[in-house]
């Protein structure tokens, strides 16, 4: 009989290798992040996350963005958040690269669910965004005043986290796998169509309570607006910051 680990894991596997039947093309890239999360309350909590990516050949930077959620735990098990994002994309404009940063202004709401499935733990994430782009002038070197409406978002991630080994003072050693799909629709691009698929592995050390470092992988498979598609092949480095509660 199947156990359920490897049941959850086919699973994530088939919905991350469903969308990959269209030839595409391939780039490098490397991602930082910091997060950090504060307790406000019994029952709110604020989650804040800075992240710096850049492409490899050449070495560029791509995007800079922080994002920061409000959220309310509902049960042990379930909460939701809101919240919003400001993005920089930086954007070529010459032979020598030099730097357009384009805003992006991201305001969202999601749903977060976890369980225990023999022994795993099970995350699931239910995420919708509102993307509005700065309005800029045709050849993208200036910025104009507004901002446009480009498309709704939504986002759906299933993760499982694996523990691998405990050790002593609180330091442990666990598995993530995730598989995240996405979809937009609405402003410029009215019809709701398939918009990427994130499949990652990261290996996460807990030094303490307080402190994490994730290191993975992220395969980002991205349908291009002309046809076709872009597969990212991404390192990623992620540092997790939990502060104390707060003493009554």
């Amino acid at each position: 009989m199947r156990s359920p680990r490897l049941t959850l894991l086919l699973l994530l596997l088939f919905v991350a290798l469903a969308s990959f039947a269209q030839e595409s093309s391939d780039q490098k890239a490397l991602w930082y992040e910091y997060t950090l999360h504060a307790p406000l309350s019994k029952n709110w909590f604020n989650e804040t996350e800075l992240m710096e990516r850049h492409l490899v050949d050449p070495f560029l930077q791509s995007q800079f963005f922080i994002r920061t959620r409000f959220h309310k735990k509902v049960t042990p098990f379930f909460n939701y958040g809101l919240g919003g994002s400001m993005f920089l994309f930086h954007i070529p404009t010459g032979s020598d690269l030099s730097n357009f940063n384009l805003p992006e202004l991201r305001p969202q709401g999601e749903l977060n669910l976890r369980a225990k499935v023999a022994g795993i733990s099970v995350n699931n994430r239910l995420r919708g965004e509102l993307r509005f782009f700065q309005n800029t002038n045709l050849e993208y070197t200036a910025s104009e005043s507004g901002f446009n409406f480009t498309a709704a978002r939504i986002r759906y991630r299933l993760q499982a986290i694996l523990p691998l080994a405990n050790l002593k003072d609180e330091k442990s050693l666990k598995l993530k796998i995730a598989n995240e799909i996405m979809a937009m629709g609405g402003g410029d691009l009215e019809q709701l169509a398939f918009d990427q698929n994130r499949i990652s592995a990261d290996l996460s050390f807990s030094f303490s309570a307080a402190l994490s470092l994730d290191l993975g992988y992220v395969n980002w498979h991205q349908a291009r607006i002309h046809g076709g598609y872009l597969d990212q092949h991404i390192l990623r480095t992620v540092v997790k910051h939990q502060l104390k509660s707060a003493k009554k």
